[in-house]
């Protein structure tokens, strides 16, 4: 692969993750001077020579600092919180003196960001990688895995100023894309013959008791024991006989240690076969084969697919084992896999067929610069010009010459757009405004995580997707189709930190293991499951707060208790609590939005205690946008599980520096308020510790002891009384356009796919004020964002 790589590379531009325009040049001026004269008058006390909490020094800011976007972002906010200065100084600026440095702050970030600077080279993350090749080739590729980590940027992993590339990322990428490109369009008719996959730690993963012997590999226990293959067989589609090659061993003597008597494993072997496409084997398994050893047996295989091998004993054969004081016990070593084939192909490749109309009496693509046009349009996601069509073109002539036929000229061709940074970037353009393949691709991107269909890209071609109208038709039509999974699935998962979920797990005395395992996977489902309601009905986004429904299955209604009919295999459905009528549920009050899910009070937990802190700064951050930098050395909540101490006393020794106070003066309520859910979101009115009863081995038997009586009221930082989970409620719904606006700019981050910026203010306020005219309902929300003026610049 070195010769053709560094081919593929040169084709390639090195393209640095960086922002459109430069920093502006450290500056001074009046504004400076303005700023400078506030923190004398009221900040040089806790940030000054002498005490510099949070690490912040104020009485040597100069023109440096007042070129420093991050700081002065950080300064405003406060100021606008109106957490600084602290109330306990002792002079306190005027709302006017507030107002004239804020409007201060706020032209100098203008100014530093530049006309231009929200433009950041942003490249396909994984899952977007994934979809597009798929959605492309009509594939089935798991390729996330195999491709480099995203790095998240204000929680989402599309933001752009977080997508670094280096050099090895860059050789992975060289890596995946010379598998696909000889996977979906091999250069010549597949013969067929015989692959033989050594079975070994280098060919597959190991999962439970697999142990390598022999030069083979044994399954575990009756199962238990497990092998897949590591990476995806890449073999031409079609039907393969596949063949297990295992040998039988009888194991002598008392501790049957070695491996002796060795002989073929019979037909009373008896193997189960997994072929599988995803990336989970457990989850998305996608065809099951019982194979008897030592005998072939046909199997349709595609490239995308692998193969795991379980043991499945049939009673009284295989394993056996071992009478107590000794005797024989039999052992079958895997020693690799054959695969025979492909019989039956299809051909031309059905990526071949979805892409090109143009072929030969033998299957071989015909003509070349249609072919060469038709993937760059696909892959770069707008026209090619003809210069840039001539440096492929000119690569595909080289590769004919040496005698390749059609299809390995386009191979090559593919390989090389796959490696270019016009495929891994999304192209927006230098200018302010985007045309209309990048809005094509912005939609695309934002509501299905993946490349422009073709409807999307006759209209880009045709100048249609400017106009709001056509994008809000394009809206409506994508959140229809069967890809607007996508949206909902990625968005809720990261907005939320859901696979924080997967952390933490409750101790065995509040949760035996065996039930949370069994409801593990549906905790992070019911947010997204709820999401998707409100999105089909339109409901306000205050839902997320407050909401007169539940959307649960059978099996999280065992924590609930809410009643209701469930379809089957513990499908979801929308529980009516009754908040408003008559005959409430008894359990309604308790319930409803996402601040009493499951998984949002598991993951704010540490499975043993609950924590206020945490649950508090969740709510705050997700809910209303509040930002929280805990200052450096700073110690946790002690983890007292509720013994003697109560939550109060815990939390006020937290909370004793005031540095820390300034933040736990709003945190601290609104956790507080939520104590009444335990760790798994059941609702208590005491709490509880474990205690240890006995120990068996490294079995340990818990009981549960109650303990304190839980508190729930508490004063807000602004002096408003919170009374439990039904105050906490009230409070943040008396400011739902602060609700609407937190959850306005984390859409904006994900659909823009850059972070925030100062002018982007002005124009979350217009959408916001858009969007209350029709009560903040979630739909009309994205629609107002998607035809929104900002939605087509950079």
């Amino acid at each position: 692969m070195t010769g053709r790589f560094l081919i593929i590379v040169s084709l390639a531009l090195v393209v640095q993750d960086a922002r459109a325009a430069a920093t502006p040049q450290p500056a001074g001026g009046a504004g400076l001077d303005e700023v400078g004269e506030f923190f004398a008058r009221y900040c040089y006390r806790c940030h000054g020579e002498e005490r510099q909490r949070g690490d912040l020094r104020l009485d040597t800011f100069d023109a440096a600092g007042w070129a420093e976007r991050d700081l002065l972002r950080e300064i405003r906010a406060v100021l606008l919180e109106g957490e600084m200065p602290p109330d306990d100084g002792e002079r306190q600026p005027t709302d006017d003196e507030r107002a004239r440095v804020e409007a201060q702050l706020r032209a100098r970030l203008l100014a530093l960001e530049g006309e231009t600077a929200a433009g950041v080279y942003r490249r396909l993350n994984r899952s977007e990688y994934q979809n597009t090749i798929n959605d492309t080739f009509g594939t089935s590729f798991d390729l996330a895995k195999r491709l480099p980590l995203d790095n998240p940027g204000e929680g989402f992993s599309n933001t752009g100023e977080k997508m670094f590339l280096s050099p090895l990322s860059m050789k992975q990428y060289a890596e995946v894309a010379f598998d696909i490109a000889e996977a979906v369009i091999p250069a010549h008719r597949p013969e067929v013959e015989t692959v033989r996959l050594e079975a070994s730690a280098k060919n597959f993963n190991k999962r439970w008791d697999v142990k390598q012997k022999k030069g083979g590999l044994v399954l575990g226990e009756p199962g238990y024991g497990l092998m897949y293959s590591k990476r995806p067989l890449g073999l031409p589609e079609g039907v393969y006989d596949f063949e297990i090659k295992a040998t039988h061993y009888a194991n002598r003597g008392r501790h049957g240690h070695d491996l002796q008597e060795t002989a073929p494993a019979g037909d009373d072997e008896l193997k189960r076969l997994v072929i599988y496409e995803d990336q989970d084997i457990f989850s998305h398994r996608k065809d099951f084969v019982l194979l008897r050893t030592n005998r072939p047996q046909k199997i349709f295989l595609r490239p995308e697919n692998r193969v795991a091998l379980s043991e499945n004993t049939v009673p009284g054969r295989g394993r056996v084992e071992r009478p107590e004081g000794g005797g024989e016990r039999h052992t079958t070593v895997i020693d690799a896999i054959e695969l025979t084939g492909p019989y039956g192909v299809v051909w031309p490749t059905e990526g071949v067929r979805r892409l090109f109309a143009d072929f030969d009496g033998q299957g071989n693509i015909g003509d070349l610069d249609r072919a060469i046009a038709t993937l760059a349009t696909k892959l770069f996601r707008r026209e090619l010009p003809p210069a840039e069509l001539a440096a492929y073109r000119e690569l595909a002539e080289r590769e004919i010459e040496r005698g390749e036929n059609g299809n390995g000229a386009v191979q090559l061709v593919l390989k090389a757009m796959l490696c270019s940074p016009h495929f891994l970037y999304k192209h927006e353009g230098s200018g302010g405004e985007l045309d209309g393949y990048s809005i094509a691709s912005r939609l695309s991107y934002f509501l299905w995580s993946s490349c422009p269909d073709e409807e999307l890209m006759d209209l880009a071609r045709a100048g249609k997707l400017k106009d709001p109208s056509v994008r809000r038709q394009q809206f409506h039509r994508m959140l229809g189709g069967a890809k607007s999974h996508r949206f909902t699935d990625t968005f809720v998962s990261e907005w939320l930190e859901l696979e924080k979920i997967k952390e933490v797990e409750p101790h065995e005395a509040f949760f035996r293991k065996q039930d949370f395992h069994r409801v593990k996977g549906y905790l992070h489902r019911e947010p997204i499951e709820f999401f998707k309601v409100m999105l089909e009905e339109n409901l306000s986004v205050t839902n997320f707060v407050d909401s007169d429904f539940a959307v649960i299955n059978d099996v999280l209604n065992g924590i609930y208790h809410l009643g209701g009919k469930f379809p089957p295999g513990h499908g979801f459905a929308k529980v009516e609590l009754g908040k408003g009528g008559p005959r409430p549920h008894p359990n309604a009050l308790r319930r409803g939005g996402l601040l009493t899910q499951a998984g949002m009070l598991l993951m704010t937990s540490d499975g043993t205690v609950t924590s206020p802190i945490y649950r508090g700064v969740w709510v705050l951050k997700k809910l209303f946008g509040s930002e929280f930098v805990p200052p450096n050395n700073v110690s946790t909540l002690p983890a007292d599980v509720r013994g003697a101490t109560s939550i109060r006393e815990l939390v006020k020794k937290h909370r004793a520096d005031p540095s820390c106070a300034r933040c736990h003066d709003k945190i601290d309520p609104v956790g507080i308020a939520l104590e009444n859910y335990d760790m798994i979101g059941r609702w208590r009115e005491q709490y509880s510790r474990p205690v240890l009863v006995k120990k068996e081995g490294d079995r340990e038997h818990f009981k549960l002891e109650k303990t304190l009586g839980v508190e729930v009221d508490a004063v807000y930082v602004d002096g408003r009384q919170i009374d439990g989970i039904g105050g906490l409620k009230e409070m943040l719904l008396a400011d739902e356009d602060r609700l609407a606006r937190a959850f306005l700019e984390k859409l904006f981050v994900y659909g823009m796919g850059r972070e925030l910026t100062t002018r982007d203010e002005g124009e979350i306020e217009k959408i916001r004020q858009r969007a209350s005219s029709t009560g903040y309902g979630l739909r009309d929300m994205i629609e107002c964002l998607v035809t929104s003026e900002g939605f087509i610049r950079r």
